[in-house]
């Protein structure tokens, strides 16, 4: 019997029922947070295991086979997280275009107080708003999951000052084979429907919370499938709704990253076939409706474009491709351009550039001043 933490066990409990076990034959021991179970110890059966959330690095906990009874053994972070300002962790819920519930995140802006809130809803006068950060996960099978994640860590925008929306639109993980699914054109409707779910998610967190957050300040933020929403949001979201955006290793055109990657077989996989086929040249074709370079034309978002040189899963041309197109429609963008890095950010002194500068850009175009 399968035994995990809450993200993996509810992934797996779906997707065993799914294929008609009677119960799933997983059981979910702990119900909150992320954890990594490495070992049985101590002769009682006990569990070793890695515990994490949006508020605390991983650190070594001893749980009973049930779960119950946690022990933290190791506290490698303790004294540096208690003297970092975070921000409270919430959730939200939205029916997007599909009609289909889709889940996201939302962590309050580190210097925002219960009491401040609360007066903001209000209506208390004075009352601050805050910029909106908005990050899509990449994938796009993939999802924004309660941890404590090494680059897109979503306290460093809360203690940045910003409001942060962690979006699990169709196609993320954890919700269902079926919606995992939704965004496979063999199953769905294409890759589309990231960009669409953003949308509505944004729409939603600014109807909840416009009194707190300024809809006239949100940015988007996104990598690899994530980089791809940046640009299809470009050309897509309605006018003016993100002041900036950043795609970092994204796509610009689909036809292009068949050609170009080592990873062929996801892509004829999730566009139903290879674009040499009479079907992909058709308007109806994923690899025409859904690419964003299709709509570049239209594109006036302020774009920070990030790119590896050793990147073999989206090659270093989508990157230069974006932001030429950028720069043609004289649309503000600049290009980081990190020649030893692959499709991920790996190198910590590079890791310290590429936060300095996505913050930089951000805050560049959430100032009031």
């Amino acid at each position: 019997r399968a035994r995990y933490g809450r993200d993996m066990g509810e992934i797996w409990a779906r997707y065993m029922r799914d294929i008609g076990a009677a119960d799933g034959g997983v059981s979910v021991l702990c119900a909150e947070h992320s954890h990594s179970l490495y070992a049985e110890h101590g002769g009682e059966g006990r569990l070793l295991v890695g515990i994490e959330s949006f508020t605390q690095p991983a650190e070594l906990f001893s749980v009973a086979s049930d779960g119950s009874g946690a022990r933290q053994l190791t506290h490698f972070n303790t004294q540096r997280v208690a003297s970092l300002a975070l921000g409270r962790v919430g959730e939200l819920t939205c029916v997007g275009p599909s009609g289909d519930e889709v889940q996201s995140w939302l962590i309050r802006p580190a210097a925002l107080s219960e009491e401040d809130e609360a007066a903001a809803a209000r209506g208390a006068s004075g009352a601050k708003k805050y910029p909106l950060a908005v990050l899509y996960h990449g994938g796009p099978q993939g999802s924004t999951g309660d941890d404590w994640h090494y680059r897109w860590n979503l306290q460093s925008y809360a203690s940045a000052g910003f409001a942060v929306l962690g979006v699990n639109f169709r196609g993320s993980t954890g919700f269902g084979h079926a919606f995992t699914r939704a965004i496979s054109a063999k199953g769905g409707v294409g890759w589309n429907v990231g960009g669409e779910d953003t949308v509505a998610c944004v729409r939603h967190a600014l109807e909840a919370h416009g009194a707190w957050i300024d809809a006239r300040r949100v940015v988007g933020l996104g990598a690899s499938y994530g980089g791809f929403t940046s640009n299809w949001l470009n050309g897509n979201a309605p006018e003016g709704m993100f002041k900036a955006l950043v795609c970092h290793c994204g796509t610009f055109d689909l036809r292009s990253s068949y050609f170009s990657t080592e990873e062929l077989f996801f892509m004829e996989h999730e566009f139903g076939g290879t674009p040499l086929e009479d079907a992909a040249r058709r308007p109806t074709s994923p690899y025409v409706r859904c690419a964003p370079s299709a709509k570049a034309h239209l594109w006036q978002t302020p774009t920070l474009v990030i790119h590896g040189a050793k990147d073999f899963r989206l090659v270093e041309s989508e990157g230069i491709a974006t932001f030429t197109a950028l720069q043609r429609r004289g649309v503000p963008s600049e290009m980081l351009y990190l020649p030893s890095e692959n499709h991920h950010c790996l190198n910590p002194q590079n890791s310290i550039v590429w936060h300095e500068t996505v913050m930089r850009w951000i805050k560049q175009w959430t100032s009031t001043d």
